[in-house]
């Protein structure tokens, strides 16, 4: 199934193309700010990540889970698609366990 691409933007990773959004939502959803949410063209992938998170917690919302993960901007970075890239490759690489 295809998604709906208004207001999106794409990056390609490994050969595939990822649609991706920033925004900012405050009481709507485990993050609370600054977020970015990915998912796949085509498939059933769909990740959201909230900035600015303490380094102790940081988590990324996979589809029913949060995975803990590391913290993905640089200093100051707001959502870019170097960030977005890092996201990907993390999650579909081989993910460290993060304590």
């Amino acid at each position: 199934m295809a998604r709906a691409r208004a207001k999106k933007r794409s990056i390609v990773v490994d050969g595939k193309t990822y649609l991706w959004r920033a925004s900012e939502e405050y009481e709507q959803s485990h993050f609370d700010g600054l977020q970015v949410a990915i998912m796949a063209e085509h498939g059933p992938l769909y990740l959201k990540y909230g900035l600015r998170q303490s380094p102790d917690s940081c988590s990324l919302w996979a589809g029913s889970d949060f995975v803990r993960c590391p913290q993905f901007e640089r200093g100051t970075e707001s959502v870019s698609p170097g960030m977005v890239g890092r996201i990907l490759e993390w999650y579909l690489g081989e993910r460290p366990v993060i304590r």
